[in-house]
C-alpha cells in the first residue's frame, strides 16, 4: 500500500496561498497605524498597522510513516521512498491570550481553524507540548459550536477533528490573538484530548489553518477574516518563501507578497470551489 505524507508538496501550498485572493491587491496611499481594540476584557496597549508582519518559520526533517485518510494537510514538503516518508515541516510563533502566551503552530493550509492544547489535556502528546492556560487569561471566553458564549454552568461542546492517523478533540474558546502586532479576538479550538500518534512526535504544538472561511467551524475561526475585518492586513493575501538550505531563513508574511523573494511577475490562478479545494 502506498503511503502518502500528511506535509504537502510545496507548490500546492503555493496554489493555495493564491486560492485566498479575492479581489486584485489593494492600492492607495500608505496605511495609516491603527490602534488594535483587543476583546473587552483586554489591552489596548499593543498597536498594529494595516500592514503586514513576516513569522520565520523553523525547519525541521522528519522521517515517519502515515496514513492520509482525511483532507486535513500539514504544510511542508514530501518524498516517498520504499513507503518510508521524507518529509519536511515548517513552523513558527504566535501569541494567544491576554498577557500572551507563545503558542509554536504549523501553517495549515488544508483547515480553517487555530487548534492549541490546552491545559485540561493530560494526554502524552499535551505535555509534551506548549499548552495555552486558559486561568492565566484575562480575556479568554469559553464559547459554544455556534459561536455564542457559554453559560457558566452549561455542558460544553466539543469538536473532533482527523489528522491523518490521529485525531483531536477539543471545546471552543473566543480570545486574543497576535501574529507580531498584527491582532485580533477570535475563536478557537483548544484541544483536551490528542491521540499519541502523531502529534506527541511533532516539534509545534498546535496548527493555524489558513483555509479560505467556507473550511472553518464558523465565521470567528478564520485568523485572515478575522485579521482583515480589523484593519489590520495591507491586502488580504498570505505569501510563504520556503527556503531549502539552512543559509537563508523560510518565512510566512501575512499581509503582502514579498517582492525580494520573486524572480518573475505574480500571477493569479482561478480556483474551481468557494473552499479553495
Amino acid at each position: 500500500m502506498v503511503q502518502i505524507s500528511m506535509f504537502i508538496a510545496t507548490a500546492w501550498l503555493l496554489a493555495c496561498i493564491h486560492a485566498l485572493k479575492t479581489s486584485e491587491p489593494r492600492g492607495g496611499s500608505e496605511p495609516k497605524a491603527t490602534l488594535v481594540q483587543m476583546s473587552k476584557l483586554g489591552t489596548t496597549s499593543r498597536t498594529g498597522l494595516r500592514s503586514s508582519h513576516s513569522v520565520i518559520l523553523k525547519r525541521k526533517a522528519e522521517h515517519g510513516k502515515f496514513v492520509v485518510n482525511s483532507n486535513t494537510s500539514i504544510a511542508g514538503s514530501a518524498s516517498m521512498l520504499s513507503g518510508v516518508v521524507h518529509k519536511t515541516a515548517y513552523y513558527g510563533n504566535i501569541e494567544v491570550g491576554n498577557p500572551p502566551q507563545t503558542i509554536t503552530v504549523v501553517f495549515d493550509t488544508g483547515s480553517g481553524n487555530l487548534i492549541v492544547p490546552s491545559e485540561s489535556c493530560s494526554d502524552k502528546a499535551c505535555r509534551k507540548h506548549k499548552r495555552f492556560d486558559s486561568k492565566k487569561s484575562k480575556s479568554v471566553v469559553q464559547m459554544q459550536a455556534d459561536g455564542s458564549a457559554a453559560d457558566r454552568d452549561a455542558r460544553l461542546d466539543q469538536l473532533t477533528v482527523t489528522f491523518g492517523t490521529g485525531e483531536i478533540t477539543g471545546g471552543f474558546l473566543h480570545d486574543d490573538v497576535c501574529i507580531g502586532l498584527l491582532c485580533t479576538p477570535m475563536s478557537f479550538i483548544g484541544s483536551t484530548h490528542e491521540s499519541d500518534e502523531p502529534f506527541s512526535s511533532f516539534n509545534f504544538d498546535g496548527v493555524l489553518g489558513l483555509a479560505k472561511a467556507e473550511m472553518t467551524q464558523g465565521p470567528q475561526f478564520s485568523i485572515m477574516d478575522r485579521l482583515s475585518n480589523a484593519g489590520q492586513l495591507r491586502d488580504f493575501v498570505f505569501s510563504v518563501f520556503l527556503s531549502d538550505s539552512n543559509s537563508e531563513d523560510s518565512e510566512i508574511t501575512f499581509g503582502e507578497v514579498k517582492k525580494e523573494h520573486m524572480v518573475g511577475d505574480m500571477f493569479w490562478v482561478p480556483v474551481s470551489r468557494k473552499s479553495g479545494y
